[in-house]
């Protein structure tokens, strides 16, 4: 898991580098929350339930240069082909399989791959495991993960990732 978490780490700061001109990189010092708990990071339900997207870090609670979720994509379940004029994103994949198109170029990505889509990237995406996939999502700078707010709340029976 450190290892994971270094990449994360290592992922956002090549970002951060390669888009600062995007970002307001002399905005006040974030405020906080320093920790979001699992417990308190509202699981939004999209696509009929077949993706649910646990947003921890955003604008909404005064993270203004990144944006951080869980996505739990079940089988089945796809991605249209979209893009994000203001963010890079990055997927770093926990569990299953994915088949993927990024700028007309396919890949797919397993447990312990990262993926990098580049700012205004045209990308699609669709489960290809019959496992449900769980990756974390950045997006540098945050926005795009606000869509998942117009979707329902729900309280799922057990934790989302491993709490």
């Amino acid at each position: 898991m450190k290892k994971r978490m270094v990449i994360l780490a290592a992922a956002l700061s090549l970002m951060a580098c390669q888009h600062g001109s995007h970002l307001d990189l002399k905005a006040p010092a974030d405020t906080g929350p320093y920790v979001v708990k699992g417990s308190e990071a509202p699981i939004h339900s999209v696509a009929g339930g077949k993706v649910l997207a646990q947003l921890f870090l955003n604008k909404t609670n005064a993270s203004n240069l990144a944006a951080l979720s869980v996505l739990t994509l079940q089988p089945g379940a796809a991605v249209p082909l979209h893009n994000h004029p203001e963010s890079a994103e990055i997927l770093y994949m926990l569990e299953g399989k994915m088949d993927m198109t990024i700028n007309g170029t396919a890949i797919s990505a397993v447990a312990g791959d990262a993926i990098h889509i580049p700012l205004g990237a045209n990308h699609s995406a669709k489960v290809a495991s019959d496992t449900p996939v769980k990756a974390v999502q950045v997006y540098v700078a945050p926005g795009p993960e606000q869509r998942f707010t117009k979707a329902p709340i729900v309280q799922p029976s057990q934790p989302h990732l491993g709490e």
